[in-house]
């Protein structure tokens, strides 16, 4: 599936391979013990880390690099048998015009990045002043010409991101005013021809959903952010999960949010709810895929493209069949 000239068959999602794609550590591991992971790591696109406009401490510490100070971060659980993680970083970051100064994107050499972005203000008000300075400053490091040091070395798109668990934005308050948010950047689509990439969870509704669409507010929608710990509003089994604890293993730092393959069923119903609801945009799953199968059956649930992060992590050896099938049917 081509948008705009970027190809959008298969994608790291956002966080799974950092700001500029340069991963984490164990990622040089799995490179050196899984050859084609390290080649498929080399080439694929992904989406970067989350960025917030301004700083925003969260709950991992980060180094002068912007990489995480601990080699396993307290606010990170993985439960590898299970395939999934439970995370409540929280948006740890130095902020957008930070990352551009360290030229954590322009130094990217891919077929295409996305650069995620959430507006995490108290009101509408804040939020909609951090969409319009994150706007302008990209407008800023697109202008050809002028603004040499901000220049990319790959197309890129924009992905909002419309919920992190633990963050001081909720997932009902932010999507409650997600029209005006992409109403803002609008004219990243329209005068600079840029993809805008609509990042929900799975608890948002078809018919909000169809509100965005018929007003034509993005190019596409990613199906399925993470799902903050304990959502009753949904299928996740938690006491089956989590049957040895009576509360969240991250509950000091707020919840966090699971991904993994406790999603992989939600997304695959939620896309074919939209489907039959009459939703024709560009859909993007993601949530729970660990094996070519996995991309199968969310191409006939109804996606156009795939998005996947916990399987890096977790499951190495399988990236590259997972890369290869999505490469062939989508």
């Amino acid at each position: 599936m081509k948008i705009k000239g970027i190809e959008f068959r298969v994608n790291a999602a956002s966080g799974a391979l950092g700001w500029g794609g340069e991963g984490y550590w164990y990622h040089k591991l799995f490179g050196f013990l899984f050859p084609s992971f390290k080649k498929i790591m080399a080439k694929i696109n992904f989406v970067a880390k989350t960025t917030t406009w301004a700083e925003n401490k969260g709950n991992l510490p980060l180094d002068k690099k912007y990489e995480p100070k601990e080699l396993f971060p307290r606010c990170i659980k993985t439960y590898p048998i299970q395939g999934m993680t439970l995370n409540a970083v929280s948006l740890s970051g130095p902020g957008f015009q930070a990352l551009l100064s360290a030229g954590k994107f322009q130094n990217v050499k891919r077929d295409a990045l996305g650069i995620s972005f959430m507006p995490i203000g108290n009101t509408i008000e804040d939020m909609l002043w951090e969409t319009r300075c994150f706007k302008n400053k990209l407008i800023e490091a697109l202008h050809d010409g002028t603004y040499h040091f901000y220049n990319f070395q790959s197309p890129i798109w924009v992905q909002i991101n419309q919920s992190c668990p633990n963050t001081v934005r909720s997932d009902g308050q932010i999507i409650t005013h997600m029209k005006e948010i992409l109403g803002m950047l609008q004219s990243l689509r329209k005068t600079h021809n840029l993809v805008l990439d609509l990042k929900v969870n799975f608890l948002v509704s078809n018919e909000l959903i169809a509100d965005i669409c018929k007003n034509d507010l993005c190019d596409i929608i990613t199906i399925s952010n993470t799902i903050k710990f304990g959502s009753q509003d949904c299928s996740i089994r938690w006491k089956r999960l989590f049957w040895w604890r009576r509360s969240s293993p991250l509950a000091k730092f707020g919840g966090g949010g699971l991904s993994g393959k406790p999603l992989f069923t939600a997304v695959c119903n939620k896309i074919m709810s939209l489907r039959r609801y009459g939703i024709k945009i560009p859909i993007k799953a993601s949530g729970g895929i660990f094996s070519a199968r996995d991309v199968k059956i969310m191409k006939f649930s109804g996606a156009d493209a795939i998005e996947f992060a916990t399987v890096i992590s977790l499951r190495p050896w399988r990236v590259a069949k997972i890369v290869e099938e999505a490469e062939r049917i989508f």
